[in-house]
């Protein structure tokens, strides 16, 4: 499901990289595009109201407040999941009960004020709202290609090695950690226990 539409994070919330998007406005859409994987959300802001078919980044329907633009989003599609909340697991599922609503303010020449709230009475048990500054970047989107390059090969060569030496434990035994030097991991330590699993306890239902 990675490439349907990204699935770590609910729209507009900031990714680990790859996050910056652009804007796109007419009269009766608001269009963001995202460097992540050439994604596209598209907001209506005709008012039509929503669809019946759940979709992988929701399906979502905007209006003017004054200067803030409110955008309402149901029917995500249940396949994903919703990663980044407060008290919860890495990864949570998304129920036909999940809702978010966003507002986006112009709080600045090269700043909006992204405010969401998330509902879902099946995983929570009370909503519960982030707020973000989002900075006009000044250079341009890059494209996102999935393909390898010399950083790929110099990495996947030299865990090759460092299995084949014993020093490396086999993958499904590898910490998932930022720290690319703590990918290597002594087999006594895993042995020990010191590899664990990822994961954490939160207050989801």
């Amino acid at each position: 499901m990675w490439c349907v539409f990204h699935d770590r994070v609910v729209p507009a919330v900031t990714a680990p990289y790859g996050s910056n998007y652009q804007i796109v406005q007419s009269k009766d859409y608001i269009v963001m595009i995202y460097e992540w994987n050439s994604e596209r959300r598209v907001i209506s802001l005709n008012g039509q109201p929503h669809g019946a078919v759940p979709l992988y980044a929701g399906d979502s329907r905007g209006h003017w407040e004054g200067d803030t633009l409110v955008v309402d989003t149901v029917h995500f599609n249940p396949k994903r999941t919703f990663m980044g909340s407060p008290g919860t697991p890495p990864a949570v599922s998304v129920t036909p009960t999940f809702h978010l609503t966003e507002r986006f303010t112009r709080t600045a020449d090269d700043t909006i004020t992204h405010t969401y709230t998330v509902e879902d009475p099946a995983t929570w048990t009370r909503p519960w709202t982030v707020e973000m500054p989002l900075h006009r970047m000044k250079g341009p989107m890059l494209e996102y290609a999935c393909n390898e390059n010399n950083v790929d090969a110099f990495t996947t060569l030299r865990n090759a090695r460092l299995q084949e030496a014993g020093k490396l434990a086999p993958p499904d035994r590898v910490r998932n950690v930022e720290d690319p030097k703590a990918t290597v991991i002594q087999r006594e330590e895993n042995e020990a226990g010191g590899a664990g699993k990822a994961g954490g306890a939160g207050k989801a239902k």
